[in-house]
């Protein structure tokens, strides 16, 4: 669940991997998120579509990061807060910025990129991958599906998906969409499930949506992400919601696609 409320960042843990270059961060509700500051190399577009993308996919009922608003004082700029651009810095400054909560604290609780396949069976939510695979190829998703994965407290494994900030074509805004791109490295994840079965729910409560459930989503992003481009957004946002009448004839061929990959069997060379 999304909230606008915002929260107040009082200390900048480490610097985390990622073309957003993001950064993990202790707030004062106790809780620790990954943040993803304004004027990042990727752009503020990519906060609004991480809002967006989160919320739409927490609908379907993907487990995703809570997303929160956190505000930067001014006290905790410093040197070492900064964007590398090439040869060059870019300060992190005070405002409004996103933040995804880590499903676990990252100071008790291994947090994983990666389960080996051998794993899998304890993944307690594993068909998340598929229900996302469906929406990302509708959202036009510029990236690999990504997750982390973490031991709950019954020794099983959860994953929650992240990282949303290419969908509906990336700062761009221009959807455009191809299946073989927005998959997990991992193949496995979407071996042993219907995925018929899976396609067919997510479809079909997608199709259900319109311009007012996005709009809903938008209420609390801040404007300053929009850098006054919302008109932008609304045109791709309405060109989202038209397209699900026909994007959705390509189904079939993206499950076949997708099958074929799961399976594939990828022979690893020795050193």
């Amino acid at each position: 669940m999304q909230s606008s409320v915002p929260v107040t960042i009082e200390r900048v843990v480490r610097r985390m991997r990622g073309g957003s270059q993001s950064f993990l961060v202790l707030c004062d509700d106790g809780q620790f998120y990954v943040a993803k500051f304004q004027k990042n190399p990727q752009g503020n577009r990519t906060l609004v579509n991480e809002w967006i993308g989160g919320t739409l996919l927490g609908r379907l009922g993907v487990t995703t990061a809570t997303l929160r608003i956190l505000r930067l004082p001014e006290h905790l700029e410093s040197d070492d807060l900064f964007f590398s651009i090439g040869n060059h810095r870019r300060q992190i400054t005070s405002g409004l910025h996103l933040g995804s909560l880590c499903p676990v604290n990252p100071d008790l609780v291994s947090i994983y990129d990666w389960i080996p396949d051998t794993l899998l069976h304890k993944l307690v939510n594993g068909r998340d991958f598929v229900t996302a695979f469906i929406f990302d190829c509708w959202a036009g998703h510029r990236d690999k599906r990504q997750a982390v994965f973490y031991r709950n407290r019954r020794k099983q494994f959860e994953a929650t998906l992240i990282d949303n900030g290419q969908l509906f074509g990336g700062p761009d805004w221009d959807l455009w969409t191809v299946p073989g791109f927005c998959r997990s490295f991992h193949r496995a994840l979407y071996r042993g499930h219907d995925l018929h079965e899976l396609a067919d729910e997510a479809i079909e409560v997608i199709r259900g949506w319109a311009l007012s459930d996005i709009e809903e989503a938008l209420t609390s992003i801040p404007d300053e992400w929009f850098d006054g481009k919302k008109d932008a957004f609304w045109k791709m946002a309405e060109q989202l919601v038209a397209r699900s009448d026909k994007i959705f004839l390509r189904t079939q061929e993206w499950l076949v696609a997708l099958k074929s990959y799961a399976y594939t069997r990828v022979e690893t060379k020795g050193a």
